[in-house]
């Protein structure tokens, strides 16, 4: 658990402080997981993380002790201990010496620089396929692989491309690209069922732009205008090149759906207030 910061988690249901997630190695064990962020110290999107939650659960057939419904009351008590009012949480489920634990705690994001957003991330395509893209779950040798070739590299993220040939997503992130007025994105049924991923579809909607959802060859990707990756902790950032293929990071369409989900994101905080 690399990515804890605070002072404070909850190792089921109970407030303790970090250091005692001392004693869990995880090794090469699959935990399910889930990010959340929180902006003006209130959690984004909470339903669509439970359901997306309920669903990691079924295909795993995760049979630990969670009750969905008092996840969200669990959450306002870390964040409260914590003081988060900008930032990210973690949700980790997983068996230790044949015990089912829950744990949550505040998570060091994985974001972009500003500079970054501004200029675009560079990026690189990695033959890969992750086991249930559906799953939330976490993979050990996997993300050592996916992390070897970005540091390697020196770049943000890697693309995965599946055994055909078609792009599917980022290691930790969902995927689209622009052609004129147009939104593509491959399929739900091959990629993690982003949050982002969710509204940037209804944002475009709303900009009366065209979706196109279809599986995307990677030797068609140059001829797109655009691309960018969304995520729950980097929202949206926009790509400046897959390898050696260069993209606009100054998209008009890929701009208008940045403030688009922006508003959507005020209108979601200004309820829940």
């Amino acid at each position: 658990m690399k990515d804890v910061i605070g002072s404070f988690c909850l190792i089921n249901d109970q407030m303790v402080s970090v250091s005692e997630l001392k004693k869990f190695d995880l090794g090469l064990d699959s935990p399910v997981y889930e990010v959340l962020r929180v902006e003006d110290g209130i959690l984004l999107f909470v339903g669509d993380h439970l359901r997306r939650l309920k669903n990691t659960f079924s295909i795993v057939s995760w049979e630990g002790d969670v009750i969905l419904d008092e996840i969200p009351g669990q959450l306002a008590k870390l964040i409260e201990q914590n003081k988060i009012r900008s930032g990210a949480v973690k949700l980790l489920f997983f068996y230790f010496r044949d015990e089912s634990y829950s744990v949550y705690y505040q998570m060091q994001p994985y974001s972009p620089s500003e500079e970054e957003y501004k200029t675009g991330i560079k990026t690189i395509s990695l033959p890969l396929e992750r086991l249930n893209p559906n799953a939330k779950t976490w993979n050990e040798g996997f993300r050592k692989k996916t992390n070897t070739e970005i540091q390697k590299k020196h770049v943000f993220e890697a693309i995965l491309i599946d055994r055909d040939g078609f792009v599917t997503e980022g290691s930790r992130s969902n995927i689209f690209f622009v052609k004129d007025n147009t939104l593509f994105t491959p399929p739900l049924e091959n990629v993690l069922p982003g949050i982002t991923r969710k509204n940037v579809l209804e944002v475009c909607r709303q900009l009366s732009g065209k979706i196109e959802v279809r599986p995307i060859s990677f030797q068609e990707i140059a001829q797109f205008d655009a691309a960018f990756l969304t995520g729950t902790t980097r929202i949206l950032v926009p790509i400046s090149k897959i390898d050696d293929i260069r993209f606009n990071v100054e998209n008009p369409l890929v701009e208008r759906i940045i403030d688009g989900f922006k508003e959507i994101v005020r209108g979601y905080i200004a309820k829940a207030i």
